[in-house]
């Protein structure tokens, strides 16, 4: 086990096939997407909607928590609160609520205070008090429609992204994943939200020198933690 100066314990230089999360272990050995990490995450800061798509395993999940994720946290001042939610199985939107509850706290470092009204309004005081956006990165979309039909427990998604996207002033911005396979699902949206994907992004495999890098990065990253030279 590679014993880092920071006190970082690293028992593999690769995560195999489970996704990068948003750790400092992760951050470390995640390599190979740098120029996608700057792309996805200036358009979330410029764009109150962003559709990130591509195939399935490509690395949207991946991409966001290890990257866009601390990107983000670490643009401006003061920085922005970064939620990332990607769990569907419960109530979407109390998932949602929480998550965002949670990245308001830590760039706040306390407690964001109650707030009346609906969730639109809720997140409009929570970035009021912070004094910068909250960015919602809504991963694994296609999930949604898969535990929760149409009309049924995704209604109240349905309704509340274009409130998210719409409102004048809220200091919201939104990125959604989902699969290019699903993409089409996303048309509930298009008569609520006009240029529903006219900030659209493609996540395509990993190039020959950024497959290099995904490869060798992680490997030159562990043998320097561990004090030793890579082979």
């Amino acid at each position: 086990m590679s014993t880092p100066r920071n006190g970082i314990f690293l028992s593999s230089p690769y995560k195999g096939l489970a996704t990068f999360d948003d750790s400092d272990v992760d951050a470390l050995l995640f390599f190979g997407r740098d120029w996608e990490t700057e792309v996805v995450a200036a358009n979330v800061l410029a764009s109150r909607l962003t559709v990130l798509y591509g195939p399935s395993g490509v690395g949207k999940s991946s991409l966001l928590r290890a990257g866009v994720v601390r990107a983000l946290r670490r643009s401006g001042d003061p920085s922005p609160a970064v939620a990332y939610f990607g769990t569907w199985a419960g109530d979407p939107l109390a998932g949602l609520e929480e998550a965002a509850r949670d990245a308001v706290a830590e760039a706040l470092g306390r407690e964001p205070a109650d707030a009346p009204g609906d969730l639109t309004d809720r997140f409009a005081a929570w970035s009021a008090e912070l004094g910068a956006e909250l960015c919602l990165l809504i991963d694994q979309l296609e999930e949604l429609f898969l535990y929760h039909p149409a009309r049924q427990g995704a209604a109240g998604f349905v309704d509340l992204l274009p409130k998210l996207v719409l409102r004048p002033g809220l200091r919201v911005n939104v990125l959604l994943g989902i699969r290019d396979d699903a993409l089409a699902q996303l048309d509930v949206f298009k008569e609520r939200i006009p240029g529903m994907f006219m900030n659209s992004l493609r996540l395509e495999q990993l190039d020959r020198d950024a497959g290099r890098a995904a490869i060798l990065g992680p490997l030159a990253r562990y043998a320097e933690l561990a004090g030793a030279e890579p082979r």
